[in-house]
């Protein structure tokens, strides 16, 4: 019998994607289009906010921002603050000169509100969630927005720095008990995205080994297509809404009018 793995020690991951950052000129542009097209998690939050950003104007937070990869997206009306914490280094890689870092899980930037704060698929990776979105609550302007992202179908990663997978129950749940008003939470994808999502996670995973590399290197007149292939009816998947699972969940949230 095969010895089963006991995942509450340390692990090593088989698989972690190069971290994502952001590049200059056409070749940049086309390189950051082709990984929104790929990485279906990067893809469809880069679209939300996207959409969500057009019309806002005013000071922006980005909590947990990494390499600030959607900075992007911030327009002319928008002025960017980047934060994150003093272990994203250690625990994910990322570093920043233009980000302001912060000890613990509580943090206060004093004197200024924010008018909209984005936190992508952050809550995830936070050992007590309820902590980061008071800070987050207390940061806000009243009447200020919330735009988060959290995976719902995406395997554990960053390990052993990933603990939750959250529901639309528990959200709701999580973000009244912060303050929060006007809560909306919406799927990104659906159960056929899913299916793609994972095949695709299963060919990354080959590749990253002697044996399933050397299978797929047979076998690439026909595996390149079939990514291709997958990665299209991924994409063209995204409009439609049913089913109750999905690659994960953006969440639109205010802090109401007089909200402390």
């Amino acid at each position: 019998m095969l010895e089963k793995r006991n995942l509450a020690e340390s692990v090593d991951e088989a698989f972690r994607p190069p971290p994502l950052e952001r590049r200059a000129g056409a070749l940049g542009a086309f390189r950051a289009f082709s990984r929104r097209m790929a990485d279906l998690q990067y893809g469809t939050i880069w679209r939300f906010l996207r959409e969500e950003l057009a019309p806002r104007t005013g000071d922006l937070l980005d909590v947990g921002c990494g390499s600030q990869i959607y900075r992007e997206l911030i327009h002319t009306g928008l002025s960017y603050t980047g934060l994150d914490s003093t272990k994203s280094l250690e625990h994910f890689g990322y570093k920043s000169a233009e980000t302001l870092y912060f000890e613990g899980p509580i943090w206060t930037i004093e004197g200024k509100r924010f008018q909209t704060i984005i936190c992508t698929e952050v809550l995830e990776h936070v050992e007590r969630p309820p902590e980061i979105l008071n800070s987050i609550f207390e940061a806000l302007s009243e009447d200020g927005l919330l735009l988060m992202t959290v995976p719902f179908s995406a395997r554990w990663h960053f390990v052993p720095h990933d603990y939750w997978r959250f529901t639309p129950s528990g959200l709701k749940i999580l973000l009244k008990d912060a303050g929060f008003e006007r809560i909306c939470v919406y799927a990104r994808g659906n159960p056929i995205t899913v299916a793609a999502y994972k095949l695709m996670s299963v060919i990354l995973l080959l590749a990253g080994h002697r044996i399933g590399a050397a299978i797929l290197l047979t076998l690439s007149p026909l595996a390149v297509p079939l990514l291709g292939l997958i990665i299209a009816v991924a994409n063209l998947s995204l409009p439609f809404d049913f089913g109750e699972d999905c690659l994960g969940y953006s969440i639109t949230a205010r802090k109401p009018p007089g909200g402390q």
